[in-house]
């Protein structure tokens, strides 16, 4: 408060007040916008997070964020560490979360993830009577998210853009447990 009445108490400060505000607000929005996007030359990335035995895979291509389950290793954490980890890698709204009912660890982190993220459309891959899946959809309709089903992962996965429509990359046998990262180009190698 005594700040801001400092700026405002001489006619020469407001000048020189307005002109520093105006450039901080052009930095942070430059920021935010640059921080969300993709490097130049790659068109998608996926992003396999190995916390066996859960796992959970981020897609992100220019206007699009897809989770593939939503498993954590910590569940404590109930997806705290999912939702911060995603914010850190670009993706602050998620279009498409999908869900293989079929793996219980798949659904440890959903309830943060749902909140954190806010996912337009939820995807529960598989039989849809299970209790986690149940409590996800309530959940995700609760939060204004469309909820779909499909019969299979492999059905779900068709709401993805392309080329991942047929399935994902599978984790490369090198990588180390943890984070890893393939990219696609915007040009064929």
């Amino acid at each position: 408060m005594l700040l801001a009445l400092w700026f405002t108490s001489t006619r020469l400060r407001r000048p020189r007040f307005a002109i520093a505000a105006a450039v901080l607000a052009a930095w942070a929005a430059l920021e935010f916008t640059f921080a969300r996007r993709l490097p130049t030359g790659i068109a998608a990335r996926i992003y396999f997070l190995d916390e066996a035995p859960a796992n959970c895979t981020l897609v992100r291509t220019r206007g699009f964020a897809a989770m593939v389950n939503a498993g954590t290793s910590s569940p404590r954490a109930r997806g705290c560490d999912l939702a911060q980890v995603a914010r850190h890698l670009g993706v602050w709204k998620l279009d498409t979360l999908i869900l293989d009912t079929t793996d219980p660890h798949a659904f440890l982190g959903t309830p943060e993830v749902i909140r954190a993220l806010r996912p337009a459309r939820l995807v529960l891959a598989g039989p849809a009577d299970s209790p986690h899946a149940k409590a996800s959809a309530a959940l995700a309709l609760e939060f204004g998210s469309e909820v779909q089903f499909a019969p299979a992962l492999s059905g779900a996965l068709a709401e993805l853009p392309p080329p991942f429509q047929a399935g994902l990359p599978i984790r490369p046998a090198e990588a180390p447990a943890g984070l890893a990262i393939i990219d696609f180009g915007t040009r064929p190698q």
